[in-house]
């Protein structure tokens, strides 16, 4: 007589769970265990009723997004809502899909925007630019300083100007301007600077003592400071960061303007202007 404890079909003798029905015989990590008996189905050491991928081997437990579904079964790892295969920063969130340079690379986590002749940001540098700097006056910002400003516009990356305002100082702080002395941009631009914070990386605290401004004919025409500004990520292995602003008026200058810090010593590196077309 053939013994079918399970009452699955399939005798006891070939059964790879002889007592619990799995007709199909499936064996998600082939240990000679069904998957409807096996107490690690995907057989990454971790039992099923604390394994956050059941049936594929998650041994690390990785879950980006904090959903409680790890890494290697959510069809969305970075939790924005857009699935894995579509999404261009399937690690990093991007909701909106941004792409500023069309590389396919979301900007939420391309680290290679690059700013140079031809790229999608090109530098204001040398042969039609200018720069000026405002170290904010003897009575108004006493100890600010703004040094090396032409490294601004030389259109080498290796160096970069400096400014500076001294621990708790509040006010207007220090700025860097540079002319377009060819151009008028017309139409929708985004324009900006590379930055880098010498001390720590440029989170939010030094962002909001940032205000960026495009002017045309010493007049302002767009405005933006703190979590107003977009801050993209530059150069793969650094940490400088291209902040800018848009603008859909006419322009040609843009200027940086670096206010005091309550309690800190405020530096921030400033390395080139760059502008893209947006249409």
């Amino acid at each position: 007589m053939v013994r079918d404890s399970d009452g699955d079909g399939v005798p006891d003798s070939g059964d790879n769970c002889p007592m619990v029905a799995n007709d199909n015989q499936a064996d998600q990590d082939n240990d000679g265990s069904g998957d409807a008996c096996d107490r690690d189905i995907d057989g990454d050491g971790l039992p099923n009723d604390s394994d956050n991928c059941r049936i594929q081997a998650n041994p690390g437990q990785e879950d980006q997004d904090g959903d409680g579904t790890g890494d290697t079964c959510d069809n969305d790892i970075d939790g924005d809502d857009i699935a894995n295969d579509v999404d261009n920063c399937p690690l990093v969130a991007n909701p909106d899909q941004a792409d500023l340079d069309g590389d396919g690379i979301g900007d939420a986590c391309d680290d290679e925007l690059t700013c140079a002749p031809g790229e999608f940001f090109e530098p204001i540098a040398e042969s039609h630019a200018t720069v000026d700097s405002d170290d904010g006056g003897l009575l108004s910002c006493i100890g600010c300083s703004v040094s090396d400003e032409e490294n601004v516009i030389d259109a080498n990356l290796g160096n970069a100007a400096r400014m500076a305002i001294p621990l708790g100082l509040l006010g207007d702080g220090v700025s860097i301007r540079v002319d377009d002395t060819n151009t008028v941009y017309t139409g929708n631009h985004r324009v900006g600077f590379i930055v880098q914070n010498p001390s720590s990386l440029l989170d939010l605290t030094l962002l909001n003592s940032i205000t960026l401004t495009a002017l045309l004919d010493n007049s302002a025409v767009a405005s933006a400071s703190g979590g107003s500004l977009l801050s993209l990520s530059l150069l793969a292995g650094s940490d400088r960061r291209l902040v800018t602003l848009d603008t859909a008026g006419d322009f040609d200058a843009v200027r940086l303007r670096l206010g005091g810090l309550a309690g800190l010593l405020n530096q921030l590196d400033v390395y080139a202007a760059c502008v893209a077309q947006l249409d």
